[in-house]
Formats: structure tokens, C-alpha cells, sequence
């Protein structure tokens, strides 16, 4: 019975170990892809931005001029 409990308790450790290594490797990747974390989040921001502007120009478009008269004098 102890040794059933000895080798849970050292896969929970490693499920643990490996899962925290998981997120550290993928804060590292995401730092060397964007240079910085800070201008990861700031492109994060800027795509959530554009996306939003083109979700409102979809439910408002754009009002479009009329033509312009050239002999209007």
C-alpha cells in the first residue's frame, strides 16, 4: 500500500513539475518571437483593436459621399 501511494504521489510531482515547465517555456517563446512582453501585449492590443474596428464598420459602414457636381458654377 505505501509503495501504491510512494509512486502517486511522485507522478502527481511530476505532472506538476511538467505543466509548470510548460507555461515557463511558452512566457519565454512568446518573449523571443515578440522581442518583448510588452510589445507582445501591445500588438495584442492593436490586433483586438483592428478587430474591433472591422467588426463596426460590418455592422455600420461607412456612409459614402455623393458624386460631386463639376459645373456646379
Amino acid at each position: 500500500m505505501e509503495y501504491i501511494t510512494a509512486i502517486v504521489l511522485i507522478l502527481i510531482t511530476f505532472i506538476i513539475f511538467v505543466k509548470m515547465s510548460m507555461d515557463q517555456t511558452q512566457k519565454l517563446v512568446d518573449k523571443v518571437l515578440a522581442k518583448d512582453y510588452t510589445e507582445y501585449k501591445r500588438e495584442q492590443r492593436a490586433d483586438n483593436m483592428q478587430r474591433a474596428q472591422i467588426d463596426m464598420d460590418k455592422e455600420f459602414p461607412p456612409v459614402m459621399e455623393a458624386p460631386r457636381d463639376n459645373n456646379y458654377l
